[in-house]
């Protein structure tokens, strides 16, 4: 019976079961790629040139989670890279509302004369390594098991 080619070519397949079919199909392969997809994390700050010691620094305060994201040799500073000489840190401050902990931050990097003004306002970007939402997800998984056995 299902060897007639006939058969198969003529038969009626219900048209809802082929369009769910293929709106599952279509959506995995979505989320598939979405998953896998290669894109590279930004951490933004609001940062302030400051100077200090006759040197100009770019100030910024970073949560505590973040810092030892900070490490890169490269920095964004206003839409153009920078190398950076050297990060400092100096002190944890408190916030009361979400009480989280936060790091001023102090960036040595040759600024551009135009920017070398105390008080300047710069946002600041760092670039950080490719990652996936999978490996993120991963991740963050690690650390939230990791959290609920050190609270035990």
């Amino acid at each position: 019976m299902y060897q007639n080619q006939t058969y198969l070519l003529l038969r009626k397949t219900p048209r809802v079961m082929i369009r769910w079919l293929s709106f599952l199909v279509i959506c995995s392969v979505f989320i598939i790629i979405l998953l896998c997809y290669p894109y590279s994390p930004v951490l933004s700050y609001d940062g302030f040139v400051v100077l200090e010691d006759q040197e100009y620094y770019v100030k910024i305060y970073s949560k505590e989670n973040e810092v030892g994201k900070l490490n890169n040799q490269e920095v964004i500073i206003n839409g153009q890279s920078y190398s950076l000489t050297y990060i400092k840190i100096k002190e944890a401050l408190t916030v009361q509302n979400d009480l989280e902990v936060y790091h001023e931050v102090y960036l040595k990097t040759r600024l551009k004369k135009s920017l070398r003004v105390h008080n300047n306002k710069v946002e600041v970007q760092f670039t950080l390594p490719k990652t996936t939402l999978f490996q993120q997800g991963i991740k963050e998984i690690k650390r939230v098991v990791y959290e609920g056995i050190n609270k035990v």
